[in-house]
């Protein structure tokens, strides 16, 4: 068994040898970009000032009011775009009651036996776990 992974090691090593032979002859120069954003967002988006992106995006740009202002400004920013899913959301049941039927006799299941199931899992679970602890 020790004289098969010699050999299988021994094996790798001159295929991994190899290939970085074959690497090197065609030595692929790369270049970083000055830029780490560069692949992704260009400069041109936005015009030339001395200030940092997450600024130039207006994201960290103070706006003189307070924290529980902004905080509700924010909030309702975030939230503000959300109206036409909550409707789909709560419209659900009324558009597809067979579904919502299925999924609501399912999730009425599930909480009839969970007091049952749980006790039982419990009962099993502590019993083997106290038969394989030892007491000293």
């Amino acid at each position: 068994m020790r004289a098969t992974q010699m050999i299988r090691a021994g094996l790798t090593a001159i295929a991994l040898l190899a290939t970085n032979a074959a690497t090197a002859q065609e030595s692929y120069q790369f270049q970083w970009p000055d830029n780490p954003f560069a692949p992704t967002l260009s400069d041109d988006l936005f015009a030339p000032t001395n200030e940092s992106r997450f600024n130039k995006a207006g994201l960290f740009a103070p706006t003189n009011e307070s924290r529980f202002n902004k905080a509700g400004r924010v909030l309702v920013e975030s939230l503000g775009g959300i109206d036409h899913e909550m409707f789909q959301i709560a419209s659900y049941p009324l558009r597809d009651p067979a579904t919502f039927g299925a999924f609501a006799l399912g999730i009425g299941g599930l909480m009839l036996v969970d007091r049952q199931t749980t006790t039982a899992y419990q009962e099993v679970f502590h019993r083997s776990a106290s038969n394989t602890i030892c007491h000293a």
